[in-house]
């Protein structure tokens, strides 16, 4: 399991320093009262609801979301060229494919703020149980509600692609599969290929225990 808690704090990195970079940028909260984009997010405190985040802190946030993305959302091609600016050492294609399906929740090519918003306070605010069906959405790559060993070998490897050549300790070709198959090495996944949510949780509850 240590694996799984390493690859989701590494991402919750990631999207912290996503948005990081995006309260960097100027531009005005207007857009919370006037002018529309072609998406509006819900009202302020509609969002407080959804979140754990304060009001000031949601408008810091979507300032910067906005002035990268000023129609309202985040596309994936524009999603891959911010990852890819933090691991220019190495190849970020792949691995902020798969985040950007884990975020966006209504399958439809785009992240709209609400939904990286909510994605964000999951895994920076919310409990484990949040974090760990995050990261499960993450590794069921198919969505089919199984991680299978194929997708844990293939999320594994994105992340060393992403990480690049000069990763220390060095990384060997079959490295990503020795990972995943410590993974499926814990007592309870032993005799099985794949496992549920519901498994995922099991697990952890006893090595949490």
């Amino acid at each position: 399991m240590k694996f799984l808690r390493k690859g989701l704090q590494g991402t919750e990195r990631i999207i912290v320093w996503i948005s990081f970079l995006l309260t960097k940028i100027n531009v005005s909260y207007d857009d919370f009262d006037h002018h529309p984009p072609r998406y509006r997010p819900q009202r302020i405190n509609a969002l407080c609801r959804l979140t754990n985040f304060t009001k000031s802190e949601i408008k810091l946030i979507y300032q910067g979301f906005k002035q990268v993305c000023p129609t309202g959302v985040v596309n994936e091609s524009t999603f891959k060229d911010i990852f890819g600016s933090y691991f220019p050492q190495g190849d970020a294609t792949l691995y902020a494919h798969y985040v950007f399906k884990a975020c966006d929740q209504q399958n439809n090519g785009t992240i709209n703020f609400q939904e990286f918003l909510t994605g964000l306070s999951m895994l920076t605010r919310g409990p484990t149980e949040d974090k760990l069906r995050w990261t499960f959405r993450l590794y069921d790559i198919d969505g089919d509600g199984r991680i299978e060993r194929r997708e844990m070998r293939e999320i594994i490897a994105s992340v060393y692609l992403m990480l690049g050549k000069h990763t220390e300790p060095s990384v060997e070709q079959d490295t990503p599969t020795q990972h995943a198959d410590k993974v499926f090495e814990v007592s309870v996944l032993s005799n099985i290929d794949r496992f549920s949510i519901n498994k995922l949780l099991q697990i952890v509850e006893i090595y949490d225990a």
